[in-house]
């Protein structure tokens, strides 16, 4: 059974944006255990009474062109092994998480799933974020980038704590909780 995990802040708890893991009060859906999209958004609707919230809209499918990637692909062979799963059983796993950039997402999440999706020319399951006062795509000399207040999101780890703090900040926005727990599934696996 898959639960959808999501941190519910109280008002004694500190928010750190380099602190430990948070805990969670509600129960756990590891995104990256669904085998695909679909299981993803069935798991997250079952929670949907419980938790008061609508999943039907949290992914949307774009096209690569859309979608600029956080860096470029570290692992060439983990690229190409995605782009030969895709074309052999389409997207399987954790859709990626991006912030709204006019005509393009700026993508916060998953490199080598978006360089293989690409490649194989699929596309690709993103939730994507509106930019808000505090979580801005600015441009740098390298290109456009996630910022939190102003400050570069330079890694996993910065922006899992930024979704978390915007999340505790907003507790009943779905898109935010998701994409919060999408960033903890990527350090953690990045962790393996």
């Amino acid at each position: 059974m898959h639960h959808f995990f999501v941190h519910v802040n109280t008002p004694s708890e500190k928010i750190d944006r380099r602190g430990a893991p948070y805990e969670s009060s509600i129960g756990r859906l590891t995104p990256g255990s669904c085998s695909s999209i679909s299981m993803f958004i069935a798991a997250m609707e079952r929670r949907q009474t419980e938790m008061n919230m609508d999943y039907a809209d949290l992914i949307d499918e774009v096209e690569a062109e859309v979608v600029v990637p956080v860096h470029g692909v570290t692992d060439e062979a983990k690229a190409a092994a995605i782009a030969a799963s895709l074309l052999d059983g389409g997207w399987q796993g954790r859709p990626l998480v991006g912030v709204d950039y006019g005509d393009s997402i700026v993508a916060m999440t998953g490199s080598h799933r978006y360089a293989g999706a690409a490649r194989a020319g699929v596309e690709i399951p993103v939730i994507v974020l509106p930019q808000s006062e505090r979580l801005t795509v600015e441009y740098g000399h390298f290109g456009p980038y996630v910022a939190l207040d102003g400050f570069r999101l330079t890694d996993d780890t910065e922006r899992r704590n930024a979704l978390r703090e915007l999340a505790a900040e907003s507790p009943k926005d779905a898109k935010l909780a998701a994409a919060a727990e999408l960033l903890a599934e990527e350090c953690k696996k990045n962790e393996e």
